[in-house]
């Protein structure tokens, strides 16, 4: 990228300003992972694991009635006795 001096004076001056704010733009920093997280993420995060509990629950309750059904079919192939 070639600039001219205008545009590399506009760059300092720029970095000055924003430095003179409290934003250091000319180091790179090490940060830790997962530092922050954003808040649309974070409630979408929240919905799938409440959507996971709720399939999870309705597995159980499906596996619970095929289970009763089976009882049911087996029962009406030996004469439906209880």
């Amino acid at each position: 990228m070639d600039m001219n001096k205008d545009q590399l004076q506009a760059l300092a001056d720029l970095m000055e300003n924003m430095k003179g704010k409290g934003v250091d733009m000319g180091t790179w920093k090490e940060t830790e992972e997962h530092q922050a997280e954003h808040p649309m993420l974070k409630n979408q995060k929240a919905m799938w694991v409440k959507m996971r509990g709720l399939l999870e629950e309705q597995v159980k309750k499906d596996q619970d009635k095929v289970g009763e059904l089976q009882e049911l079919v087996d029962r009406l192939k030996h004469g439906g006795g209880r």
